[in-house]
Protein backbone atom coordinates (compact mmCIF):
# COMPACT_ATOMS: atom_id res chain seq x y z
CA UNK A 1 0.00 0.00 0.00
CA UNK A 2 1.17 3.50 -0.81
CA UNK A 3 -0.20 6.72 0.57
CA UNK A 4 -0.91 9.03 -2.34
CA UNK A 5 -3.32 11.48 -0.80
CA UNK A 6 -4.47 12.76 2.52
CA UNK A 7 -7.29 10.23 2.36
CA UNK A 8 -5.05 7.32 3.27
CA UNK A 9 -3.31 4.38 1.68
CA UNK A 10 -4.21 3.12 -1.76
CA UNK A 11 -3.11 -0.22 -3.20
CA UNK A 12 -0.16 -0.11 -5.58
CA UNK A 13 -1.09 -0.61 -9.21
CA UNK A 14 -0.19 -4.04 -10.47
CA UNK A 15 -1.81 -6.88 -12.34
CA UNK A 16 -3.62 -6.78 -15.64
CA UNK A 17 -5.51 -3.87 -17.16
CA UNK A 18 -8.87 -5.04 -15.81
CA UNK A 19 -7.53 -5.18 -12.26
CA UNK A 20 -5.99 -1.71 -12.62
CA UNK A 21 -9.31 -0.29 -13.87
CA UNK A 22 -11.09 -1.86 -10.91
CA UNK A 23 -8.57 -0.34 -8.50
CA UNK A 24 -8.93 3.06 -10.17
CA UNK A 25 -12.75 2.95 -9.92
CA UNK A 26 -12.55 1.88 -6.30
CA UNK A 27 -10.06 4.64 -5.49
CA UNK A 28 -12.19 7.29 -7.24
CA UNK A 29 -15.28 6.20 -5.29
CA UNK A 30 -13.38 6.49 -2.01
CA UNK A 31 -11.88 9.86 -3.00
CA UNK A 32 -8.31 8.57 -3.35
CA UNK A 33 -6.08 8.37 -6.37
CA UNK A 34 -4.17 5.48 -7.88
CA UNK A 35 -0.53 5.87 -8.84
CA UNK A 36 -0.32 5.45 -12.58
CA UNK A 37 2.76 4.15 -14.32
CA UNK A 38 4.45 6.39 -16.85
CA UNK A 39 3.06 6.34 -20.36
CA UNK A 40 5.64 5.40 -22.99
CA UNK A 41 4.34 6.11 -26.52
CA UNK A 42 3.82 2.86 -28.40
CA UNK A 43 5.95 4.00 -31.32
CA UNK A 44 9.02 4.45 -29.10
CA UNK A 45 10.35 0.95 -29.74
CA UNK A 46 8.57 -0.06 -32.90
CA UNK A 47 5.31 -0.73 -31.09
CA UNK A 48 6.94 -2.75 -28.32
CA UNK A 49 7.07 -1.91 -24.64
CA UNK A 50 10.36 -0.93 -22.99
CA UNK A 51 10.15 -4.17 -21.02
CA UNK A 52 9.85 -6.19 -24.25
CA UNK A 53 12.84 -4.33 -25.70
CA UNK A 54 14.87 -5.07 -22.55
CA UNK A 55 13.74 -8.72 -22.61
CA UNK A 56 14.93 -9.05 -26.21
CA UNK A 57 18.30 -7.56 -25.29
CA UNK A 58 18.60 -9.88 -22.28
CA UNK A 59 17.76 -12.94 -24.40
CA UNK A 60 20.55 -11.97 -26.78
CA UNK A 61 22.90 -11.43 -23.83
CA UNK A 62 21.99 -14.83 -22.39
CA UNK A 63 22.64 -16.45 -25.76
CA UNK A 64 26.08 -14.85 -25.87
CA UNK A 65 26.82 -15.88 -22.26
CA UNK A 66 25.70 -19.44 -22.97
CA UNK A 67 27.86 -19.62 -26.09
CA UNK A 68 30.87 -18.46 -24.07
CA UNK A 69 30.13 -20.95 -21.26
CA UNK A 70 29.92 -23.80 -23.77
CA UNK A 71 33.05 -22.51 -25.49
CA UNK A 72 34.92 -22.62 -22.18
CA UNK A 73 33.65 -26.14 -21.56
CA UNK A 74 34.75 -27.28 -25.01
CA UNK A 75 38.22 -25.70 -25.00
CA UNK A 76 41.04 -28.24 -25.08
CA UNK A 77 42.60 -26.73 -21.94
CA UNK A 78 39.34 -27.08 -20.04
CA UNK A 79 38.88 -30.72 -21.01
CA UNK A 80 40.44 -32.04 -17.81
CA UNK A 81 38.12 -29.94 -15.62
CA UNK A 82 34.90 -30.42 -17.56
CA UNK A 83 35.62 -33.70 -19.38
CA UNK A 84 33.58 -32.49 -22.35
CA UNK A 85 36.20 -31.66 -24.97
CA UNK A 86 34.82 -32.21 -28.43
CA UNK A 87 37.05 -30.89 -31.20
CA UNK A 88 34.27 -30.85 -33.81
CA UNK A 89 31.84 -28.91 -31.58
CA UNK A 90 34.57 -26.50 -30.51
CA UNK A 91 35.56 -25.81 -34.12
CA UNK A 92 31.92 -25.37 -35.19
CA UNK A 93 31.22 -22.98 -32.32
CA UNK A 94 34.34 -20.87 -32.88
CA UNK A 95 33.63 -20.66 -36.61
CA UNK A 96 29.97 -19.76 -36.00
CA UNK A 97 30.85 -17.09 -33.41
CA UNK A 98 33.39 -15.58 -35.77
CA UNK A 99 31.23 -15.72 -38.89
CA UNK A 100 27.89 -14.66 -37.37
CA UNK A 101 27.85 -12.05 -34.59
CA UNK A 102 24.97 -12.53 -32.16
CA UNK A 103 22.52 -9.76 -33.06
CA UNK A 104 19.41 -11.89 -32.54
CA UNK A 105 20.02 -14.89 -30.30
CA UNK A 106 17.21 -16.99 -31.75
CA UNK A 107 18.26 -16.39 -35.35
CA UNK A 108 21.88 -17.13 -34.43
CA UNK A 109 20.85 -20.40 -32.77
CA UNK A 110 18.57 -21.35 -35.69
CA UNK A 111 21.51 -20.91 -38.05
CA UNK A 112 23.74 -22.99 -35.73
CA UNK A 113 20.99 -25.63 -35.44
CA UNK A 114 21.22 -26.24 -39.19
CA UNK A 115 24.98 -26.84 -38.86
CA UNK A 116 25.26 -28.65 -35.53
CA UNK A 117 22.02 -29.52 -33.77
CA UNK A 118 23.61 -31.00 -30.65
CA UNK A 119 25.74 -27.90 -30.08
CA UNK A 120 22.77 -25.57 -30.58
CA UNK A 121 20.62 -27.57 -28.14
CA UNK A 122 23.43 -27.49 -25.60
CA UNK A 123 23.65 -23.69 -25.87
CA UNK A 124 19.84 -23.40 -25.56
CA UNK A 125 19.91 -25.48 -22.38
CA UNK A 126 22.75 -23.42 -20.93
CA UNK A 127 21.05 -20.09 -21.68
CA UNK A 128 17.82 -21.31 -20.09
CA UNK A 129 19.68 -22.46 -16.98
CA UNK A 130 21.70 -19.24 -16.83
CA UNK A 131 18.58 -17.11 -17.02
CA UNK A 132 16.69 -19.19 -14.45
CA UNK A 133 19.46 -19.92 -11.96
CA UNK A 134 22.62 -17.88 -12.42
CA UNK A 135 21.73 -14.39 -13.63
CA UNK A 136 21.52 -11.96 -10.72
CA UNK A 137 18.28 -10.12 -11.53
CA UNK A 138 18.23 -7.96 -8.39
CA UNK A 139 21.89 -7.05 -8.83
CA UNK A 140 21.17 -6.04 -12.43
CA UNK A 141 18.28 -3.81 -11.35
CA UNK A 142 20.36 -2.29 -8.56
CA UNK A 143 23.35 -1.67 -10.82
CA UNK A 144 21.15 -0.08 -13.51
CA UNK A 145 19.54 2.22 -10.93
CA UNK A 146 22.94 3.10 -9.44
CA UNK A 147 24.32 3.88 -12.90
CA UNK A 148 21.30 6.07 -13.73
CA UNK A 149 21.56 7.94 -10.42
CA UNK A 150 25.31 8.49 -10.80
CA UNK A 151 24.83 9.62 -14.40
CA UNK A 152 22.06 12.05 -13.42
CA UNK A 153 24.18 13.47 -10.59
CA UNK A 154 27.21 13.90 -12.87
CA UNK A 155 25.12 15.57 -15.58
CA UNK A 156 23.57 17.99 -13.09
CA UNK A 157 26.98 18.73 -11.55
CA UNK A 158 28.48 19.48 -14.98
CA UNK A 159 25.50 21.66 -15.91
CA UNK A 160 25.78 23.60 -12.65
CA UNK A 161 29.53 24.13 -13.16
CA UNK A 162 28.97 25.39 -16.71
CA UNK A 163 26.22 27.71 -15.51
CA UNK A 164 28.36 29.13 -12.70
CA UNK A 165 31.33 29.59 -15.06
CA UNK A 166 29.15 31.49 -17.55
CA UNK A 167 27.76 33.65 -14.76
CA UNK A 168 31.26 34.36 -13.44
CA UNK A 169 32.52 35.33 -16.90
CA UNK A 170 29.58 37.65 -17.52
CA UNK A 171 30.15 39.51 -14.22
CA UNK A 172 33.90 39.96 -14.72
CA UNK A 173 34.89 43.54 -15.38
CA UNK A 174 37.39 44.21 -18.14
CA UNK A 175 40.62 45.89 -16.96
Amino acid sequence: MRTLSALGPVPAVSGNRCQRRQLARSARRSGGCVAQKMYVPSDSFGGRSPERKAADALCNLFTFCAARVVQAQLEPTAAAGYASYNAAHYTDLMHHLHEYPIKDGNEWLARLMRKNQMLAVRIMEVRKAYSADDFEWEMCKSMANDKLNAGNAKLMQNFAMETFEKAAKSTETPS
